[in-house]
């Protein structure tokens, strides 16, 4: 869902590109504005790919993170991603406390 997420707003991005630079409706607004509105969106792109990346190496935690943060300027379109990136998270989470009760010589069944 993640990686579904980020394709959509690297999408939204060729598609301002494009409404930007060849609307005629847009033709009174100075190129520089398009420009920047463009290099934010891609900076924040880019931020959720390396997000994306570093949860693909095991960093989990940390890459969710990265990924929401980068796709907070895509909202409502950067729900996909932050949804996504809150699920692997979340798996992370339960996982560890797995792993943390076996090392302690509980079964996961216990309760205490």
């Amino acid at each position: 869902m993640a990686i579904s997420g980020i394709v959509l707003n690297f999408l939204y991005i060729l598609y301002v590109n494009g409404v930007m630079r060849h609307d005629p409706s847009t033709g009174n607004m100075p190129d520089g504005v398009w420009q920047v509105l463009v290099g934010v969106l891609l900076i924040s792109w880019l931020i959720s790919l390396s997000g994306l990346v570093m949860m693909w190496l095991g960093k989990k935690r940390p890459g969710g993170i990265a990924a929401i943060v980068g796709a907070v300027i895509f909202v409502p379109l950067g729900l996909v991603a932050i949804i996504g990136a809150r699920r692997v998270m979340s798996s992370n989470d339960s996982d560890t406390l797995a792993d943390r009760r076996v090392a302690a010589g509980r079964s996961t069944e216990e309760r205490t």
